[in-house]
């Protein structure tokens, strides 16, 4: 696009952390990484000097960095399964359990006979299928018995309130909980000044980060490359983050 002569920068193209197999290493120093190719599946080595190499909170010199979703792991999984449990609850229509009981030699799980195998599978679709729907009930020989058994009101927790509580733990170790308090208190006087400034000055450190990285790689790789003196280089800053 010039004709004046000079080395540019083409573009900046971003990699999808998780097409980078490994790091790759000399006497102990990185020297690039390999990424696998997500539409040929081939492993591409790129040099470190290719590279702009920005990362979150390394820990002992790694080069993988920190994840932010790393502290909100926990909560997140088991804010699924509480999810998942609520809706097979909404879907079987009841609190409870299903209790079974007929003769004794059905419930021997040693036995090779055929009759008692294929009623142990009818116990276990059973217990695994019965839930509201079109078709809603339960077929048994008369020598099996089928039951709801109730959990009681007091043994069944509250999924609202654990996933509620789930989700407050997630922004919490985003440092982003002031957004749950904006939306229950319905008004910015549920905001404290705290809790913003401490997640302003998270993103600030990651765009401090970002800066950081292009200015004493980027430009002065691109200043060198043109013969002129590195010195003179220019400096990226980004705009402050008001906490209000």
């Amino acid at each position: 696009k010039f004709d004046d002569g000079m080395i540019g920068l083409k573009k900046v193209a971003p990699r999808y952390q998780g097409s980078i197999k490994e790091w790759l290493y000399e006497n102990k120093d990185l020297v690039g990484a390999r990424q696998q190719d997500p539409n040929t599946f081939e492993y591409i080595d790129i040099p470190l000097d290719k590279l702009l190499h920005i990362k979150y909170r390394g820990i002992n010199d790694s080069p993988i960095g920190q994840t932010l979703y790393f502290n909100c792991a926990k909560a997140y999984s088991y804010k699924k399964y509480a999810e998942e449990m609520e809706m097979i609850r909404a879907e079987r229509g009841f609190d409870g359990y299903v209790d079974i009981t007929g003769p004794a030699k059905y419930f021997n799980t040693a036995s090779k006979d055929a009759s008692v195998i294929a009623m142990q599978q009818y116990f276990k679709d059973t217990i695994q299928n019965i839930r509201n729907g079109t078709n809603v009930g339960s077929a048994h020989p008369e020598f099996i018995k089928v039951e709801l058994k109730s959990a009681g009101s007091g043994n069944m927790p509250d999924m609202d309130v654990m996933i509620n509580r789930y989700d407050k733990d997630i922004a919490r170790a985003l440092l982003a909980d002031f957004f749950l308090t904006q939306q229950k208190s319905g008004n910015s006087a549920g905001f404290t000044s705290s809790k913003i400034k401490t997640f302003t000055n998270l993103v600030k450190e990651m765009l401090d980060e970002i800066c950081r990285v292009i200015n004493h790689k980027l430009i002065p790789d691109l200043i060198s490359k043109n013969l002129m003196d590195i010195t003179l280089c220019p400096e990226l800053t980004h705009t402050e983050i008001s906490d209000w």
